[in-house]
């Protein structure tokens, strides 16, 4: 069930959520997640929280749906307000489910690459992504799995065969795509330049 007032720790200690209650079962939270910062605003029915998210530090708005348990919430998100798949995910540590990936989001230590990762984090190809809006909006979820693999050599806590440096290589290779768009669209390079000093620290 929905603690109120109460703050979760998610996604492997990098986001804090708190969630605080309103009229007419409408709730709302603020979040932290890495650099990222922003606000939700949903409905919630039982222990389902279906409500959307305004990320103000980027900018962003986004769908994001949650199933809370006693030990914590499992979360799917995607960007952009109109329906689609959600392939962001968020999980407190205590819950398990969504870190039991199972073939459904083709993910096995026998097929992982990095087409499938990207994937994942809602991005198709991402070192030949010239659109820097959609970069830009789905970074986030994309470092979240770089730092899972880096630190812990897991994602959602299946090990890869996927080396350390094959990690900061593609890092440095997104990254420096980010910068370089940023500037071409009158955007800061030095965002970027500040998330990835954050990552190598991590």
């Amino acid at each position: 069930m929905i603690q109120y007032n109460h703050e979760y720790t998610f996604s492997r200690g990098n986001g804090k959520i708190t969630f605080a209650e309103g009229k007419n079962n409408t709730i709302t939270a603020t979040y932290k997640v890495f650099n990222d910062v922003g606000t939700i605003t949903g409905k919630l029915n039982e222990n389902v929280l279906e409500a959307t998210f305004h990320s103000t530090s980027m900018n962003r708005f986004g769908l994001i749906n949650f199933k809370f348990s006693a030990d914590g919430f499992d979360a799917q998100w995607k960007n952009g307000l109109e329906p689609g798949t959600m392939r962001g995910k968020w999980f407190t540590e205590k819950n398990t489910s969504m870190k039991q990936v199972d073939n459904e989001d083709a993910f096995n230590s026998n097929i992982w690459n990095w087409s499938t990762i990207s994937a994942f984090a809602a991005l198709s190809n991402p070192m030949d992504e010239e659109d820097y809006a959609a970069l830009k909006d789905n970074a986030t979820a994309y470092i979240e799995l770089l730092t899972e693999l880096a630190e812990d050599g897991c994602l959602h806590g299946k090990k890869t065969n996927i080396k350390l440096f094959e990690v900061i290589q593609e890092a440095g290779r997104l990254f420096g795509k980010l910068a370089y768009l940023a500037e071409r669209n009158e955007d800061s390079h030095q965002y970027w330049c500040t998330k990835w000093a954050s990552f190598n620290e991590s």
